[in-house]
């Protein structure tokens, strides 16, 4: 049962005594009467309403908005179904089906906890949302540390088949007869890839040209698939013609596409020839993975200059949401960041540099660290990427610089990390 008004103090829906009588609870009702979507009087017309049952009626009223206790420093988690971390005390539409009869009433939003609970629930639906959920809330965790020390050091998100020796040695020895319904109850996503996904999205996406949440909906699976492992994120890079589609598509060389009044691309009546940030954080995770996926996607596809398009976009010129401009550029950064940890791109950076010094004035004049998190969030992550771009490009120079002198003096460099001043994973060495 969810809460029925969108008034900031509405929240979370009260738990009645579980041993309320009828006439007691009638008189509870009375007091609250104005808090129900319905007069009782006219409840009585409806079908199958004519005998009221106040104790569920209760349920139906507001609770106050949450309120935080004296003493306290520290809260739950709790998310909505894009993944997004909600604040304490916020308050979303009745209708977003973030009220529930859980811990902290008063707030918004599920726990991971309850995510986890909810995906035991017997009905379907409810199991549906929480994977989600889950997996949003990943990916936004993940997009947080971006701009950390070493926050480009993103982890694959196997299953047990992957990550314990013992079951993958087995696997390997076991998938050649395997059946695809066996694949797919070990690791879904592995499945998925089995029963020939990649080339079916392709011909989709391609030939199909679907609406704008179905596209998007792909985008997302293959994201999934790249985040998987090094061997999932190289069969896609591998796909006949779907980088191509992707890219060619998805990733115009310019970043002036109305959006026709809509508040975000979801809601176009098609989105071939829109930039789409979802396909720039595909191409971000593919990149992570190996520098040689990295190296194919620049040689490959016109991946850079259509990255510096997105960085240069002026929003009030550009015919996009604000916030669509600015999700697309903190892609654009942190895909420009892991291909510059790889030493791909440091000419775009040098030619694109004065364009980077006014960007850097501009936060620093323009934007406060000290105002609200969430209304200047955008502002925020967007400094923080261009900081961690710089950082990478500074990294790249020296790394380079190291590398002819011990060229110069014979050394072998064909170890990884073995550029001075800089720890370089396995993976990363070019």
């Amino acid at each position: 049962m969810a809460a029925v008004t969108d008034s900031p103090a509405a929240g979370r829906l009260p738990a009645p005594a579980p041993e309320v009588g009828e006439d007691q609870a009638m008189e509870q009702l009375e007091r609250v009467k104005d808090q129900l979507p319905i007069d009782l009087a006219e409840a009585r017309k409806w079908p199958h309403m004519d005998h009221v049952e106040p104790e569920k009626l209760l349920w139906m009223t507001q609770l106050p908005a949450p309120k935080v206790e004296h003493g306290q420093t520290g809260f739950v988690a709790r998310f909505d179904f894009e993944g997004a971390l909600l604040p304490f005390a916020a308050a979303p539409p009745a209708h977003s089906a973030l009220y529930h009869h859980g811990q902290e009433p008063g707030r918004a939003g599920y726990t991971v906890d309850e995510l986890f609970r909810l995906i035991r629930s017997a009905a379907q639906q409810q199991r549906a949302r929480p994977p989600d959920a889950g997996q949003r809330t990943a990916q936004v965790c993940l997009d947080r540390v971006l701009g950390w020390s070493r926050g480009l050091e993103q982890p694959s998100l196997p299953t047990s088949v992957d990550t314990e020796p013992d079951t993958d040695r087995q696997y390997q020895a076991e998938e050649p007869g395997l059946k695809d319904g066996d694949v797919t109850r070990l690791d879904a996503v592995r499945g998925l890839v089995r029963i020939d996904t990649l080339p079916r999205l392709r011909y989709i996406l391609e030939v199909l040209r679907p609406s704008p949440p179905a596209v998007i909906s792909a985008v997302r699976l293959l994201t999934r698939c790249c985040r998987h492992s090094l061997q999932l994120a190289s069969e896609v890079a591998a796909c006949p013609r779907l980088l191509h589609t992707l890219v060619t598509a998805f990733l115009p060389v310019c970043g002036a596409a109305p959006l026709e009044g809509c508040e975000n691309v979801a809601q176009l009546s098609s989105v071939y020839g829109v930039p789409l940030h979802h396909v720039v954080r595909l191409l971000r995770v593919l990149a992570v993975q190996s520098a040689q996926l990295a190296g194919r996607l620049v040689r490959q596809h016109p991946v850079l200059p259509a990255l510096l398009s997105y960085v240069a976009i002026n929003p009030s010129e550009s015919g996009m949401p604000t916030q669509e401009v600015l999700t697309l550029a903190v892609e654009a950064y942190r895909l420009w960041t892991v291909l510059l940890s790889y030493g791909l791109g440091d000419s775009h950076f040098i030619e694109f540099f004065p364009l980077l010094v006014r960007q850097l004035h501009f936060y620093l004049a323009a934007v406060s660290v000290n105002e609200a998190a969430e209304t200047n969030r955008h502002n925020h992550d967007l400094a923080t990427c261009l900081l961690a771009l710089c950082r990478a490009a500074v990294c790249a120079a020296w790394s380079n610089h190291q590398t002819e002198l011990l060229n110069r003096a014979g050394a072998d460099m064909t170890a990884p990390g073995r550029c001075a001043g800089v720890t370089w994973p396995a993976c990363w060495s070019r």
